[in-house]
């Protein structure tokens, strides 16, 4: 147990490619970038948790019994108790994350969180604009709690304690990409389904740039709908194939999908052709990255198609897009950006790729937005900036 004030700070992240393929056992392409959330905070003798955060305007901390996490029966039930009531929503991903640790503690024979403690938190990661403000939340909490009650963890199992933090208290069911990348950090290929990766690198003349279109998301409902669509999908594909091997959409060849088309639900076969499809792009842009293969022109071609592609398909098939990403996303390809939106989607953020000296592109980009949508009511201020690759924030063994 450490007594003394402790202090985390944890990155954010950026999709470049893979857009709803981690929950369906793909591959995905994030970086983690530098806009953080930090934390500070202590033990506390009480049996309390008192979690406050500078970005909340109204009621700024919350204190919970330590025995909503230490004796609650299941993560539904810390979640029922929040709303029972009526706690703000944020607060849903620390307790979700300090329910998981008390009993990864526990099955380590450790005593578990045994002490109250308080922690602050305060961000500069735009929220709700798909650059993983919950999953850096989530990371900067399992800093916090591992410098109280010091314990250890493999980085898979601390990106999948999170996941599960998110999908069983907060209940919005997202894969475990945003929590790997932002452990990890860099610019990573991962394997959703092994959490095998390899770390790439952007060549020195492309920069990463984002536009938050001011759209805000909840991936809620509808995650909880895209990844129904897709499991009925795979459940329809592995019968018609009479394969139990078939557990995910990455199982499925692009040729076993054509073969059932107007056989299986339309809905269905363009959900399934998006995520196989952006499986595909993912592994292109990882072989675009490879060093001394491509030239510097021939890797920003590639990335230009493959992401148009890919929003295309986001829009026309996966139905995650809105007006105002499409507009954002042909602004940029106006002036030969490479370009599309990153996460979830239904609203937050482009993510575009620059080349060094044409970085003012992004500031008229920006522009003809905010140009495009006066008159038009958005839910927060739209932004846009530059970003740098940084590292992860996994502690190791501590």
């Amino acid at each position: 147990m450490k007594i003394e004030k402790v202090t985390a700070k944890v990155p954010g992240r950026v999709e470049i490619i893979g857009n709803h393929t981690d929950y369906n056992g793909g591959f995905v392409i994030p970086a983690a970038i530098d806009e953080y959330t930090t934390a500070n905070g202590n033990i506390l003798i009480e049996p309390l948790i008192s979690l406050s955060s500078t970005n909340v305007k109204v009621g700024k901390e919350v204190q919970i019994p330590l025995e909503v996490i230490t004796h609650s029966e299941s993560p539904e039930a810390v979640r029922h108790f929040v709303e029972e009531h009526k706690l703000p929503d944020w607060i849903l991903y620390p307790l979700g994350v300090a329910y998981f640790s008390h009993l990864a503690m526990k099955d380590k024979g450790l005593p578990g969180i045994n002490y109250g403690f308080k922690i602050n938190f305060k961000s500069d990661i735009p929220l709700s604009a798909g650059l993983s403000s919950s999953a850096s939340l989530e990371i900067v909490t399992l800093n916090m709690i591992k410098q109280f009650f010091p314990f250890k963890m493999e980085l898979k199992d601390e990106a999948l304690l999170c996941q599960a933090a998110e999908n069983k208290v907060r209940g919005a069911p997202c894969g475990n990409m945003d929590q790997f990348a932002v452990l990890n950090g860099n610019l990573t290929f991962l394997d959703s389904r092994t959490l095998e990766y390899a770390t790439l690198q952007l060549p020195a003349e492309f920069l990463i740039g984002v536009l938050n279109t001011g759209v805000k998301h909840d991936n809620r409902k509808s995650y909880a709908e895209r990844r129904a669509q897709c499991e009925q999908a795979m459940q329809y594909l592995a019968e018609a194939y009479q394969n139990p091997a078939i557990t995910h959409l990455r199982d499925i060849t692009r040729e076993q999908l054509v073969a059932q088309k107007g056989k299986m639900d339309d809905l269905l076969y363009r959900r399934a052709s998006h995520i196989i499809g952006e499986n595909k792009r993912a592994k292109m842009i990882r072989g675009a990255l490879q060093p001394h293969v491509f030239t510097v022109n021939e890797v920003y071609n590639i990335l230009y198609s493959v992401m148009a592609a890919s929003h295309k398909s986001s829009n026309d098939d996966f139905e995650n897009s809105c007006p105002e990403l499409n507009i954002a996303v042909d602004l940029f390809h106006q002036h030969d950006i490479a370009a599309r939106l990153s996460g979830g989607g239904f609203g937050g953020s482009v993510v575009a790729i620059l080349r060094r000296g044409e970085e003012g592109l992004l500031q008229t980009v920006f522009t003809k937005y905010q140009n495009a949508m006066r008159g038009t009511t958005l839910q927060q201020e739209p932004t846009a900036r530059k970003y740098q690759v940084a590292q992860g924030a996994y502690l190791g063994g501590r």
